[in-house]
């Protein structure tokens, strides 16, 4: 797990990295704003989709969750009929 969180944060890295040589090597600053502003805007829609991504797995775990506990009373129920 470790090995695959490391494996992706050195990908994140190099890939920062590198934008952040073309930043700061390329002449042509039109660019460079134009990149910063696509980025900056893009951020906060980036975040609220984590955001949301994870609150679907919270709802979602917690259905299980639920259902799981009503289905297991149900069938203590069943089960204490039967006796």
């Amino acid at each position: 797990m470790w090995k695959l969180i490391n494996t992706w944060l050195t990908k994140l890295n190099n890939g920062l990295n590198n934008l952040s040589h073309y930043f700061f090597t390329y002449q042509n600053q039109w660019l460079n704003l134009g990149l910063l502003t696509i980025i900056l805007l893009f951020l906060p829609h980036l975040l609220y989709l984590i955001d949301f991504l994870f609150k679907c797995l919270y709802h979602i775990l917690r259905f299980i969750y639920y259902l799981g506990k009503y289905l297991f009373s149900l069938l203590k129920k069943i089960f204490k009929k039967g006796k």
